[in-house]
């Protein structure tokens, strides 16, 4: 899934886990009900049928990736916690 949307591809996953924190149905990607075979080839056609809305969701899952998942944001998310816990969360980034 993030390494798809990391090169600006369309993806398409399952209702589980944790995957509606990283896709954003018709935003980001595409989200099917999980073991629903017919969600997902309506989901595949989609894609498929649309090029510009299959570009437009894979140009936003990779600003997505850049904006919340590269080592920037992890470094200035791992930088906010350590200063919640020092107990400095007041002072700027």
């Amino acid at each position: 899934m993030f390494e798809g949307m990391a090169m600006a591809k369309p993806v398409i996953c399952s209702i589980t886990g944790t995957t509606t924190d990283y896709v954003r149905h018709s935003e980001t990607g595409l989200l099917v009900p999980p073991h629903d075979p017919a969600a997902f080839q309506a989901a595949i056609r989609r894609v498929l049928d649309n090029p510009a809305e299959a570009e437009r969701l894979g140009t936003a899952a990779r600003g997505f990736v850049e904006q919340e998942l590269s080592m920037a944001a992890f470094t200035r998310r791992m930088a906010a916690a350590i200063r919640t816990v020092a107990g400095e969360s007041n002072q700027p980034a």
